[in-house]
């Protein structure tokens, strides 16, 4: 038995149907397949060996559907595994649909269905294939993580101090310069305020004590000047 695409099998199914359509052509079929010119019922199977055989056509039709059915697709692959009756057998150990999902158990044992009894950590699913993302998301095949920065790993539960410095310094990077001028001038305004307010008051003091020395008023102007230099 061999396997054959879907266009080989719809020849093979249009075996069943008699020649009653004269103005149509026939299909072809493929090499090792011929129809026998004198009885256009029956067909010639070929084989790899040199050897031919003359069957009935229905009966041909239905031995070479059971052994495409057995073979199954052509382009079907098993990765970890091997096609029986058409379908991937996977080994121990893989899953899926062609045996590409690695499954990762706590130990060999295995539940009525063929799954785990129990997962690694970081891993879960009745398979235990599908990956535990702590800080992100899984990609679609749900086997690899996308990580939310600084985080790394498979798991994304990993903090490296690079990439904690380079996240955060990009982070203040990225700060809007409005957002700072909202900040930066009230703070200015206040200490300029500041200053002002303490200047007076250190006046006003130093204005005091010398009028007490000097027994009459003193300009605050005069007194200022005397401290800083300038009215």
């Amino acid at each position: 038995c061999v396997s054959l695409s879907f266009s080989v099998r719809v020849r093979i199914f249009l075996l069943f149907v008699p020649s009653s359509f004269p103005s149509s052509p026939p299909l072809p079929l493929p090499s090792p397949i011929s129809i026998l010119p004198n009885n256009p019922h029956s067909i010639r199977l070929s084989s790899h060996f040199g050897a031919t055989f003359n069957m009935h056509r229905p009966l041909a039709a239905v031995l070479l559907l059971v052994c495409a059915a057995q073979a199954g697709p052509s382009t079907q692959r098993c990765i970890h595994g091997s096609i029986k009756m058409g379908k991937c057998e996977c080994e121990d150990g893989f899953a899926g649909s062609i045996c590409h999902r690695e499954m990762h158990c706590t130990s060999f044992d295995r539940s009525e269905s063929g799954g785990c009894t129990a997962c690694l950590q970081g891993w879960e699913g009745s398979d235990c294939d599908k990956i535990v993302c702590v800080n992100g998301k899984a990609d679609p095949t749900d086997m690899h993580c996308t990580c939310n920065a600084p985080y790394s790993g498979d798991h994304c539960d990993e903090l490296e101090t690079k990439n904690v410095y380079s996240h955060y310094n990009n982070k203040a990077a990225s700060v809007s310069p409005v957002l700072l001028s909202i900040t930066i001038i009230p703070l200015a305004i206040i200490v300029w305020a500041c200053n002002t307010y303490s200047k007076k008051r250190r006046a006003k003091k130093v204005e005091h004590l010398l009028e007490l020395e000097v027994n009459r008023d003193l300009k605050s102007s005069h007194v200022r000047q005397l401290l800083y230099g300038k009215n």
